[in-house]
């Protein structure tokens, strides 16, 4: 793959993927809020959520934004939890097959208040959706956010299919996978992530049992 071939990738990916009009949407009752693409609508409205969970889905091409917070993983160092993460994630979907092809610091250092460790993962899966018999493949950035003080763990997943299973499925799937890139060294995570967890803002601490975490 040469420089330009990498280069048109990302910019048909930047245009396909990158985050539209968003719009700042109030998570677990508005103790936390991100920017979610307007376009991906808030998956409680149609079925059940977990608790812990906040989900969001795009119809046209079958992208999911998750966040979850989830009690924090004491056994598990900060170089690994990345990989921790991603492995669970994987057998939550019930995956065939997955590759973890990145974990490391998040480069852009992004701190909250009580926030230790930020990590970024990359991985590929294969799987089912609702335990269809069709399997997609999907790409899958992740953050993870460890918050020691208040004992959790802050987790936000981009999920992107790059092969849909199902013939019939409409669904717009145009971009490469991202394995090649982060292959050869660029580990620049998914637009759509990126817009998440930049905006990314903690506004009640109730929300893990106490009043204010200092910085």
């Amino acid at each position: 793959t040469t420089e330009d071939d990498r280069g048109r990738q990302r910019t048909t990916e930047d245009a396909l993927y990158r985050p539209r009009m968003a719009t700042r949407r109030d998570l677990f009752g508005g103790a936390l809020t991100a920017d979610i693409p307007e376009d991906f609508l808030d998956v409680s409205d149609v079925i059940p959520i977990d608790d812990h969970q906040e989900v969001f889905s795009r119809a046209s091409s079958d992208e999911s934004i998750v966040i979850e917070v989830l009690d924090r993983v004491r056994d598990v160092d900060d170089a690994s939890i990345g990989r921790c993460m991603f492995t669970d994630m994987c057998e939550l979907n019930e995956a065939i097959e997955s590759s973890l092809g990145y974990e490391g610091e998040d480069a852009l250092e992004r701190r909250l208040a009580g926030v230790s460790t930020s990590r970024i993962v990359f991985g590929t899966m294969r799987a089912s959706k609702h335990r269809s018999a069709y399997i997609n493949d999907v790409d899958v950035w992740g953050c993870v956010m460890r918050i020691p003080r208040v004992e959790s763990e802050i987790v936000i997943w981009h999920a992107r299919p790059t092969r849909v299973g199902d013939p019939n499925a409409s669904v717009d799937v145009r971009a490469p996978s991202d394995i090649d890139r982060v292959r050869e060294g660029d580990h620049t995570c998914s637009p759509i992530l990126l817009r998440v967890i930049e905006s990314f803002r903690i506004c009640d601490w109730s929300l893990f049992g106490v009043d204010v975490v200092a910085p």
